[in-house]
């Protein structure tokens, strides 16, 4: 982790510069060393009376309780979302579970295969966890979950989970339920809408 000689200067150019592209470098520098941008959240996940029923229909009554991870950030350049989308995360028993609602302004584009593979050709949501930046292991490798439509199409490290995608004409939807241990070993957690 970098020291505060290193850490500051960064952080005054990702907050002043002009530059989107120096911006995004300084972001991605503030990143490595675990030091992203100073008001990124830490959350506690709630833990949920019921497990939710893995659907693809999130409804208040069975995500109720959940932690609401409101004010999404870019990952840009640490500002605030523009994009209208809902998650939620909550625990039970052993077991974490995530929730994403996508308001659709166009139906997903996705590939139905038998092999599992990810394309730049479809639309997907992403949800990364990483390390710690306290606990920093470099060169070893988050874990990245990758859901197209039809559902999960690739997961690194055999991580062993269950994910339910649905869509409608408004709004698409997935749940994800993972071993809990998963969120304590890799406690950083990034979501991002890809659209083609």
């Amino acid at each position: 982790i970098g020291d505060h000689r290193t850490i500051t200067p960064l952080r005054e150019i990702l907050e002043n510069s002009t530059s989107p592209g120096l911006a995004r470098s300084a972001f991605l520098a503030l990143t490595g060393m675990g030091a992203p941008y100073p008001d990124r959240r830490s959350i506690e996940l709630a833990t949920l009376a019921n497990a939710p029923r893995l659907d693809g229909s999130i409804t208040d009554d069975e995500w109720s309780g959940a932690t609401d991870l409101a004010d999404l950030r870019s990952d840009w350049d640490g500002a605030r979302s523009g994009a209208r989308v809902r998650v939620r995360a909550g625990k039970r028993a052993d077991s974490a579970y995530i929730a994403v609602q996508h308001p659709a302004r166009k139906l997903p584009i996705a590939t139905l295969t038998d092999t599992p593979d990810t394309t730049s050709d479809e639309d997907r949501i992403e949800i990364s966890l990483a390390y710690a930046p306290d606990g920093h292991r470099s060169g070893l490798p988050g874990i990245d979950l990758i859901v197209n439509a039809f559902g999960l199409v690739e997961s690194n490290d055999g991580v062993p989970c269950d994910v339910v995608s649905r869509v409608s004409l408004t709004t698409w939807e997935i749940e994800v339920a993972l071993p809990l241990e998963i969120l304590r070993r890799y406690p950083r957690f990034n979501l991002s809408l890809l659209s083609v």
